[in-house]
């Protein structure tokens, strides 16, 4: 798979995924970084989770007529979430998207042996001084001051160096952009025939995100072929489950819900209040009055043993 579809471009696993009509699962767990909007077509696939996907905040599903289960628990950063209906995408229009994105790795790799040599003249000297004003690496000012060895020298021709590798990136990045974009506004512009399609569920239990968005909790409802699934049936009140071991459970509990209970935030941070970190406290309080406690008996003690003294002393004077 080529690299470009995760350094810059906005949609490599929705164009990866569609470039495979015949999946008819695709079962992910801590799947990170998808980029981007996310849209699939995905006309054979049955199947389709992401459950506990890190850092991945959308996914919109442009076509899956046969989809009877979404899996997106516990992915907490997730916002986004849309099951248009639409057409599907012609092959020969994903097509085009891999041209770019192959043209672009072979004007990538043609610059790398280019840029190689650049930077081993500002290295080796061939460029100087002026050469680094001129080509604006230092301020004038600075020019003294040049060295290509030390580390601003380092970074500031690396970054001279790279800057046409960056432009055939972002030409691609545009181009690409503007393909896909055609792709999907052609799939949404289909009337969709939900009604005619499988039931699908959508597990939606302790997507946090998810199910505080107003509007793709009112865009699924309105789907009439969508059941979203925001608590377990099988917890005993209805609570929410972890589903992913104890560590989810955690980030559950932190981020707002709770696996095997439906406390809102305030709850949660209630209990904190009242819980461990309470205890804690006081334990740490009785441990500072028991210790003010020994103190002041000390202090009594040695004030009366005085006292008693200055008596003994006062009774001696008068006898004698």
């Amino acid at each position: 798979m080529s690299d470009v579809m995760f350094q810059g471009f906005d949609n490599g696993f929705g164009l990866c995924m569609s470039s495979c009509p015949k999946l008819e699962k695709i079962h992910t767990y801590k799947f990170r970084m998808l980029s981007g909007e996310n849209c699939l077509s995905l006309p054979n696939c049955t199947s389709l989770s992401l459950h506990r996907s890190e850092c991945t905040e959308s996914i919109q599903i442009l076509h899956a007529p046969k989809l009877v289960d979404l899996n997106l628990q516990a992915a907490y950063e997730m916002k986004t979430v849309r099951v248009w209906d639409g057409a599907a995408v012609p092959q020969s229009e994903l097509n085009r998207i891999w041209r770019v994105v192959s043209d672009t790795d072979e004007r990538l790799a043609a610059e790398k042996p280019k840029m190689d040599v650049e930077i081993q003249k500002w290295k080796s000297g061939v460029y100087m001084a002026d050469d680094a004003v001129r080509e604006r690496l230092v301020k004038p000012e600075r020019r003294d001051r040049w060295d290509p060895n030390s580390a601003a020298g380092d970074r500031a021709i690396n970054r001279h160096c790279f800057k046409e590798m960056m432009h055939i990136n972002e030409r691609a990045d545009r181009e690409s952009g503007r393909a896909w974009n055609a792709i999907v506004t052609a799939s949404k512009s289909v009337a969709p025939k939900s009604r005619d399609l499988p039931r699908c569920k959508v597990n939606l239990i302790n997507a946090i995100g998810i199910s505080r968005s107003s509007a793709t909790m009112t865009h699924l409802r309105g789907n009439p072929r969508v059941d979203v699934e925001l608590e377990d049936p099988d917890m005993p009140s209805g609570g929410r489950r972890g589903g992913g071991g104890m560590m989810e459970g955690f980030w559950a509990m932190f981020r707002g819900g709770r696996a095997g209970g439906s406390e809102s935030e305030s709850d949660v941070e209630e209990e904190d209040e009242d819980g461990v970190d309470g205890e804690d406290e006081f334990d740490d309080e009785d441990e500072d009055e028991f210790d003010e406690d020994e103190d002041s008996d000390g202090i009594d003690s040695e004030e009366e043993e005085e006292e008693e003294g200055d008596e003994d002393e006062a009774e001696e004077e008068q006898e004698g």
